[in-house]
């Protein structure tokens, strides 16, 4: 090789390799131990030293062609790993794109336009995790003046938890049903017979008691509330009761306790009642609100909720649950809450029930004179 010498060609084989691997033994005279170094550094895979044995050159290229099977095969399965990866990746977009036509129609299940009326306010917000989770609420109208009042938490995540919440929303939900659950059947118009929460949660659970295949249970609460009175009915089925925020700056959690929909076929659920004053206000919501964990995998907690809701006291409704859910946000670990945060509030604004005080004070005060 006139001008190329045996470690130039080395190099200038592996400067032009390709996707191939070449085999390299390299016959030489030289015996220096240097120069097996240089070799090896040029890019030599072998030595074979004149003046050599056949067979032992043999020997060493078949093991050069172990080599370069060995290689081959390699390639293959990374070509095999790359065509999987591809599958598993349009799996995976595909996936992807069921459980997001999933979540939109569980978000559709959420409160679009809340129900009009001159004696309440409303304001709502849910903060889905990473996973696709079990919340539902809603508020509905029952009657004149009167409404009601849903939350859902289905136990666990993932698919199975959504489907049943989506299931549970369309049994409850007045526009999907011709006899709906909230009314008792009647030759009268069911609308003015609207059902009590306690019997709603018992008939709720009488349809949806547990399957032991699939281990599925829910909490619930659910409420009817006269925005003329002020007059609050509600039950709970292992639901978090809400919190009264009350008109005077005080706040404090409400009764409610029971077993969750589905775990005991012949479960009780107490009745509770309210009456609301003026600019009172509620918060319902999911455990996800307090149970949200930071980046030291400390909770929330209710009383740390109570603080945010008196840091507010003076916003509106609106404002207000916007302050709660960035807290939310901000709480939780990289800002991404671990289960669905669902949160609704109701301020009671109708004043019919002060100005009839303040009527009839005045009255008394002129017959007393």
């Amino acid at each position: 090789m006139p001008g190329v010498s045996g470690l130039e060609l080395c190099r200038r084989i592996r400067e032009q390799q390709d996707s191939h691997y070449t085999y390299v033994v390299m016959l030489t005279a030289n015996h220096e131990k240097g120069h097996f170094i240089s070799g090896l550094a040029a890019g030599a895979d072998d030595f074979v030293t004149k003046p050599f044995d056949p067979a032992e050159l043999r020997i060493r290229m078949k093991s050069g062609t172990r080599v370069l099977e060995l290689e081959d095969k390699l390639q293959e399965k990374i070509d095999e790993i790359g065509r999987s990866r591809v599958a598993v990746e349009q799996a995976h977009a595909k996936l992807q794109c069921e459980l997001d036509a999933a979540a939109n129609v569980q978000r559709a299940l959420l409160p679009q336009h809340l129900p009009d009326s001159d004696g309440i306010d409303f304001a709502w917000s849910f903060e889905p995790s990473i996973q696709l989770g079990g919340d539902a609420f809603n508020v509905y109208k029952l009657a004149e003046n009167r409404f009601g009042i849903s939350f859902i938490d289905v136990c666990g995540h993932g698919l199975k938890s959504a489907l049943l919440a989506v299931t549970v929303q369309h049994v409850i939900d007045p526009r999907y049903r011709h006899t709906p659950l909230l009314w008792a059947d009647s030759a009268q118009d069911p609308r003015h017979l609207i059902v009590p929460p306690t019997e709603v949660l018992s008939r709720l659970n009488s349809q949806f008691q547990m399957d032991m295949e699939t281990s599925q249970y829910f909490s619930m609460l659910y409420g009817v509330l006269d925005a003329e009175t002020g007059r609050l009915e509600y039950s709970t089925a292992g639901h978090p009761p809400p919190l009264l925020i009350a008109a005077d700056g005080s706040i404090r959690q409400l009764k409610g306790s029971g077993f969750p929909i589905g775990i005991a076929p012949e479960a009780d659920y107490d009745h509770h009642e309210l009456m609301l004053q003026p600019h009172d206000r509620l918060l319902f919501f999911s455990d996800g609100l307090f149970e949200v964990l930071n980046s030291e995998r400390e909770e929330a907690g209710l009383d740390r909720v109570v603080k945010w809701l008196k840091e507010g006291r003076t916003l509106g409704v609106n404002e207000l649950v916007k302050l709660v859910a960035k807290n939310v946000h901000d709480w939780a670990a990289n800002g991404i809450p671990g289960d669905d945060v669902s949160i609704l509030m109701i301020e009671y604004t109708n004043q019919s029930v002060q100005s009839a005080a303040a009527l009839a004070k005045t009255q008394h005060g002129r017959m007393s004179r």
